[in-house]
């Protein structure tokens, strides 16, 4: 906003000026969004760490601030009714003002909601389609961008998507799922995409479960509601990518040079593998068998878009898959006495559209490890020593208390 202030004398007629820039903030400014429970995941609530090594106005000497209760302040005491697994950050800034809101995805009694930017319910599970009978029966399992202005979700082998530029600021609900899903079952999606770039129309993996069959997806982000999906042909690695049944995705991340991956198992031996894909390869390029390890214990996966390293954290450790060793070699990271709950890496709630907004330095380079011990919670954080390896350096570690159980976190837009 402008204030203008105009000041004139009554006696000569001279007129003097004024014009002040004024910016008005939300109450909640840029951080790190929290899901926590105190009664061991049956609900969650929301809080934010606004600080330094999550927000880009905060100065060095500002002491970080926690705020508890987000959701349940916002929404008549209520809590949220599941054991949250996801927190997506939605923004479009191409429309004025900016649209902002959060979807979740939880297990538990609310599968799906979308919150406005003051953490308010919009929609809560089927009231969140267009079509609420394409939703019965609601499993969410992914949310992504596709470049910031398009949003998809993955839910019961289909996927929705909605376009924050041409939909109504209070009509947000998902569209049709994409062509080829709704009309022939061609590609059946499975839990997870590997999401090779998050921008224009590049190409995307995923698995069939139903012809056991791996497929690309080219995304047409100016027809939000359709994608193009191609069964891959030949063979890769181990497998043919034809014709493979009995694999399950297990997770996916985005690693560096916008490779997008997915780990998989072969539900018949137990073996784990990754298989990625370029943003302009029309089928997956790399394989790697993943050795015996502990993967089957894992209870969060997660990828820095800074190095070639697939990481995972099971109850106690935290592991890296480091892509670029021949053969390839699982090394433990870092271990805590106390119940790991959470881990991944802080990625800035970036769109393509934020030009000209700053970077955060930690972005992709933050692992975040949430700890419980029974009763408290606790984040701790610790930056990349070497993105190559997985290698943390522990000497910068910080630690966050006072929380529940933290279940998962993204990062808020300013």
């Amino acid at each position: 906003y402008r204030l203008w202030y105009q000041v004139t004398d009554n006696t000569t007629g001279l007129r003097k000026d004024i014009v002040w820039d004024l910016r008005v903030k939300a109450p909640y400014g840029e951080g790190l969004l929290i899901a926590e429970s105190h009664d061991g995941g049956t609900t969650t609530d929301l809080a934010l760490i606004e600080g330094e090594q999550f927000s880009v106005d905060y100065e060095e000497d500002q002491t970080p601030k926690i705020t508890h209760n987000l959701f349940s302040q916002a929404n008549e005491g209520q809590k949220i009714n599941s054991n949250l697994i996801q927190v997506c950050a939605f923004k479009c800034k191409l429309k004025s003002p900016h649209v902002k809101y959060f979807g979740l995805i939880g297990e538990g009694d609310d599968k799906y909601l979308l919150l406005d930017k003051s953490y308010k319910i919009l929609y809560r599970n089927e009231e969140g389609f267009y079509d609420g009978a394409l939703a019965a029966d609601l499993k969410p399992t992914q949310m992504f961008s596709w470049n910031g202005r398009y949003y998809s979700i993955i839910t019961n082998g289909y996927l929705h998507g909605i376009d924050l530029e041409s939909t109504d600021s209070y009509n947000m609900q998902w569209g049709i799922p994409f062509k080829n899903s709704q009309v022939s079952r061609f590609a059946a999606v499975d839990t997870h995409i590997g999401v090779s770039y998050f921008n224009y129309p590049m190409y995307h993996l995923s698995y069939d479960p139903i012809k056991g069959a791996f497929y690309t997806i080219l995304g047409q982000v100016w027809q939000p509601h359709q994608a193009f999906f191609t069964t891959c042909s030949g063979t890769l690695g181990d497998i043919n990518l034809a014709n493979c049944p009995n694999l399950t995705t297990i997770a996916t991340g985005l690693a560096s040079c916008n490779w997008g991956y997915l780990l998989m198992k072969n539900k018949e031996t137990g073996k784990y593998f990754i298989i990625g894909i370029g943003k302009y390869d029309s089928a997956p390029k790399r394989y790697y068998n993943v050795p015996d390890c502990e993967l089957d214990n894992a209870i969060s996966h997660a990828v820095s878009d800074k190095g070639n390293v697939f990481y995972f954290a099971t109850k106690h450790d935290v592991w890296a898959i480091q892509l670029q060793r021949d053969p390839i070699e699982v090394v433990k990271i870092y271990s805590s006495t106390d119940e790991i709950t959470h881990m991944s890496f802080l990625r800035q709630a970036k769109t393509t559209t934020d030009y000209y907004d700053p970077d955060l330095s930690t972005s992709s380079n933050l692992m975040l490890i949430a700890t419980y011990d029974g009763t408290n919670g606790k984040l701790t954080t610790i930056p990349l020593l070497n993105a190559s390896t997985g290698e943390l350096d522990t000497s910068l570690t910080e630690q966050y208390t006072g929380f529940g159980k933290i279940l998962t976190t993204v990062h808020q837009y300013p």
